[in-house]
């Protein structure tokens, strides 16, 4: 019987399989060698795009690297067509800047290099006399680009977004001129935002260790090395290194096209030939050649690199596209995914252990991380993960682990495919490892037919306790290669107002508008009552019969600070006579997964799978909460974990900023402060904890359901199973009550260790009533903080040079309880704290009006929304918030997006002068304080220095 269900499972995934492997997609390559990808996708009115250069830090010559991925930045600084006034003149000082950073690569004394940076700096200040700042992102803002971003990797770059499926052809002209001829320009700035993204690494408590790994796995390969590159080669840039590096290898028979959304393949293929093939190709140069460590031995290596001891045992590995790379994927989920390492952290032999398997063009990373137990040492660990893996290669392991396993990823393949972000992410995938779409379909028939046999011949060859490289990290930091800010003067905002030729073209053309999308409550969904205290909101599944159903109960950890401890507890059991590994397959080999989560409002319920087995899953599921398998062992991991976590946060400086926020706006209600102290939790019974899980059921809620079950019958199933009960208490909207803000404030919190100050700047306002206010507010945050060509990031980033990431927005409560406020974020080196703080400061108190940049903000937010669809699993807990909380009996965002279509810069005004401009300010800080003036933040409000001991407690 159970080899029978495992079958009708996996004819289930394969089902699935081949209803979406008809995807209408074309590939081919043009004459000067572009590869181009299309699938036609018609779910709304968009396009995601992308141009993948088959080129990143591993082609960098290795005694200047970094360049790949500087150069990344400096493709939205535009061409000599985009982004400049007058393009001859800032030539010529562009080319002296490039000379002196030549110059200056080549120059060691240090006096000598102080003089030619501040000539570089005069330099660019004069050039950004012609310079039109964040063009690039204003024109493909304008035609309703999201998501304007681009990644660099070792293997590759990407450039990419989102686009209204009108603006096709104007994207395709905008992104041909921008690999055409890119412009160095604003350099400085985007250098110094570079040092910044550094240092923000440099602060993860065990980047050190990630480094140790990467080095050790891949010996003198580029790959060793970070991306971004050395500290000491970012300190010389060179712009003519760059340059060499695009004429290199951006070139089109270097480089992929994908396009996945709405259009036509024919009309999308001929515009494709039409703008793309105009590109020029180039001759590549041959392939590096790297050895890479054979593993001859077995090698131990001892660092001081983590907050908590932790180790790696690195194994050989393979590149992608290696034929051995799909069943290594599979072993992966033997160990790791409800496997066999999975069963020995459950029993308390390990704090964590979980194996990781790294595939990348010319190289792989193959390797198990674990932690141990507190007091544990690294050997009796080892051994235990040594049991494991001996495990793995004999076959010790249940013939339904495999099969759940298989079912398992089929499933998580086949949900990517169901929407257009998820194609499109497939897609941009394979074309980085140089594979197809044909070549994923039969991966799929792979591990649909792969045996228990090609899992232990390929752990076999792979993980020899004979030829591996153990590195064992004790507690310890190592030294941070942190890059020091150039003593110079930052650039001017100039030519704000301006426009590029170019962009002037782009913004006279006309398109056909898109069809906003208007959800439909009664033919779009089923609304319904489950009983008098829970509505169920349920879409059809037009691509799959997959299932997806939310049971949200309003029980949060406003009412019990433990309740995440709780949940976590229940997350790991087992249920009747099932240990909680043997549920999990059973769950897994229906197809099915079931979680708890919570927040400070909801307890959420999640259950997936398919629709042929709903009710099989739904009674897994109820017997978990009739009859969990109770485990004293799992209160004990959740005690180790904590403690663990009290050892990472004080090194974390992300868990510092959030707890400073926490603390500041709730005080001893912050959630770092109200959970019950370790050693008295740890006493708490099973029952105490089950208690605390089952006390959601006495509350009301709403239930979503995505799938092909009838919602008549998925809300009789959960009346059934006394997931909904008649006699629950109905309670309303709730929040936690921040602290009322009459006078400017200032918390500071110290850790000598942190490499950057992160900054957060609050003003108290407040509530927004009106519909038009909270229309008024979306404007706001679209010209204050909307992306690139945004007041924050183009004040704060491109021009002051103050940080690698900066944010600004305003937020407001629909439940009405807590005041709206404006919110700004910046990470900052320590020494340009003060700076920082008071650029961020006059930007949002002195808020420039500029009515381009309005123009721009409002013609990208239109185009953007009417864009913007939602998908079927998105659709019931849209309806749902838009009824239960907003109040409102159909889709509002027409409506909303014609009022935002009248507005102008004056009615944003209004809402700046009401809402934002002078109201009380909080600012946190999270840093070393001794590089920066505490003592003078004190003009900013009342000045609170905060200690660790303060923020958290354990």
């Amino acid at each position: 019987m159970k080899r029978l269900a495992f079958l009708l499972a996996l004819m289930a995934a394969m089902v699935v399989c081949r209803a979406q492997d008809e995807l209408p997609i074309r590939q081919f390559k043009l004459e000067n060698g572009l590869k181009v990808v299309l699938v036609e996708e018609h779910s709304k009115p968009q396009i995601y795009g992308g141009v993948l250069v088959h080129a990143g830090s591993k082609d960098e010559d290795t005694a200047i690297t970094g360049v790949a991925h500087y150069f990344e930045h400096m493709m939205f600084k535009g061409t000599d067509r985009i982004g400049t006034i007058d393009w001859p003149h800032e030539k010529l000082y562009l080319d002296s800047i490039s000379a002196q950073y030549d110059l200056l690569h080549a120059t060691r004394d240090a006096e000598s290099r102080k003089a030619i940076q501040r000539e570089i700096n005069r330099l660019n200040i004069a050039a950004s006399d012609f310079a039109i700042p964040n063009e690039v992102d204003a024109i493909l803002s304008k035609i309703g680009c999201t998501g304007v971003n681009a990644g660099t990797s070792y293997d590759m770059t990407v450039y990419y977004n989102a686009l209204p499926s009108n603006q096709l052809e104007t994207w395709m002209d905008i992104y041909v001129e921008r690999f055409r001829n890119p412009i160095f320009r604003l350099f400085q700035s985007e250098l110094e935002a570079v040092y910044e993204e550094k240092n923000m690494y440099e602060d993860n408590p065990i980047y050190g260790f990630q480094r140790e790994l990467f080095t050790e796995s891949f010996g003198e390969h580029p790959y060793s090395r970070d991306v971004i590159g050395y500290g000491e080669h970012l300190k010389n840039p060179q712009p003519s290194e760059m340059r060499r590096f695009f004429e290199t290898y951006y070139v089109a028979n270097n480089m992929t096209l994908i396009l996945v959304g709405d259009y036509t393949l024919d009309d999308a293929a001929a515009l494709v030939e039409k703008k793309f093939g105009v590109m020029r190709s180039g001759e590549l140069p041959p392939p590096r050649q790297y050895s890479m460590p054979d593993f001859a031995t077995q090698k131990i290596k001892t660092i001081k690199a983590t907050p908590l001891p932790m180790g790696m045992v690195l194994f050989p590995s393979v590149p992608s596209g290696h034929p051995d790379e799909v069943v290594l994927q599979v072993a992966s989920k033997v160990l790791s995914d409800n496997g066999l390492l999975d069963r020995v952290v459950t029993e308390g032999k390990m704090m964590a252990c979980e194996h990781m398997v790294v595939t990348l063009k010319e190289g792989g990373i193959n390797g198990i991380l674990y932690v141990p137990n507190l007091l544990q040492k690294h050997e009796v660990a080892e051994a235990t993960m040594w049991a494991c893996l001996d495990s793995l290669k004999n076959g010790s392991f249940g013939d339904d682990l495999l099969e759940a396993i298989k079912v398992k990823t089929l499933f998580e393949r086949k949900r990517q495919i169901e929407d257009m972000e998820g194609i499109y992410s497939l897609m941009l995938s394979l074309a980085m490892s140089n594979q197809t779409y044909d070549d994923w379909l039969q991966e799929n028939e792979t591990i649909a037919r792969m045996t228990k046999e090609d899992v232990m011949k390929a752990a076999n060859r792979y993980f020899d306790k004979e030829h591996c490289t153990i590195i064992r990290s004790k507690i310890g930091f190592p030294a941070k290669d942190v890059v020091a800010k150039p003593d110079w003067q930052h650039l001017e905002a100039k030519n704000t107002g301006m426009q590029s030729d170019f962009a002037q073209e782009i913004y006279s053309r006309k398109a056909a508008p898109v069809k906003p999308q208007r959800i439909d409550f009664k033919r779009d969904l089923t609304i319904l009552h489950a009983n008098n205290l829970f509505s169920i909101y349920a879409t059809k599944n037009p691509k799959n019969n997959i299932f997806s159903l939310s049971l949200c109960y309003r029980y949060g950890e406003i009412d019990d600070p433990d309740l995440d401890r709780a949940i976590e507890y229940f997350n790991q059991l087992g249920a009747g006579d099932m240990d909680h590994q043997r549920f999990q397959t059973q769950l897994d080999m229906l197809g099915g997964a079931m979680y708890l989560k919570c927040d400070d409002e909801w307890t959420t319920l999640v259950i997936k799978g398919f629709d042929e087995n709903f009710d099989k899953i739904m009674d897994l599921v109820r017997l978990k909460f009739d009859s969990p398998r109770h485990d004293k062992m799992q209160i004990d991991k959740i005690v180790q974990d904590l403690k663990s976590s009290e050892k990472t946060a004080k090194e974390d400086v992300a868990s510092w900023l959030s707890a400073l926020v926490e603390y500041a706006s709730y005080g001893s209600q912050s959630s770092f402060l109200r959970s019950t102290p370790i050693k008295e939790w740890k006493e708490r019974s099973d029952l105490q904890l089950m208690n605390e899980v089952n006390a959601m059921f006495r509350r009301n809620g709403y239930i979503t359901f995505s799938g092909n079950v009838e919602a008549e019958h998925v809300a009789e199933m959960c009346r059934a199973m006394n997931f909904v009960r008649d006699d629950a208490e109905k309670v309303g909207n709730r929040a936690r009550i921040r602290n009322k803000v009459d006078e400017n404030q200032v918390f500071v919190a110290h850790n000598k260790k942190f490499g950057q100050s992160n900054i957060r700047l609050y003003y108290t306002s407040d509530d927004l009533k009106s519909n038009r206010q909270k229309n008024q507010c979306t404007l706001f945050n679209e010209y204050f903080g909307g992306g690139m060509n945004s007041l924050v990031f183009q004040e704060i980033r491109e021009f002051r040079s103050l940080g690698y990431a900066t944010a600004g927005r305003f937020v407001y409560d629909d439940y009405h309880l807590n005041p709206g406020r404006m919110g700004c974020y910046l990470g900052t080196q320590c020494d340009k704290t003060n700076e920082g703080v008071e650029a961020l400061a006059e930007l949002v108190e002195k808020m420039p009006l500029r009515e381009d940049k309005f123009e721009v903000a409002k013609d990208a937010l239109i185009q953007s929304r009417n864009s913007a669809y939602y998908t079927f699993r998105e659709i019931p807990g849209t309806v749902r918030y838009w009824i239960e909380v907003n109040g409102r009996n159909r889709d509002p965002r027409i409506e909303n997006t014609r009022e935002i279509e009248k507005m102008s810069s004056s009615d944003m005004m209004e809402f700046y002068q009401e809402f934002v401009a002078k109201r009380p300010r909080t600012l946190l800080i999270c840093g070393n304080a001794k590089r920066f003036d505490k003592k003078s933040l004190a003009k900013y409000g009342k000045l609170t220095e905060v200690k660790f001991s303060q923020l958290f407690r354990f």
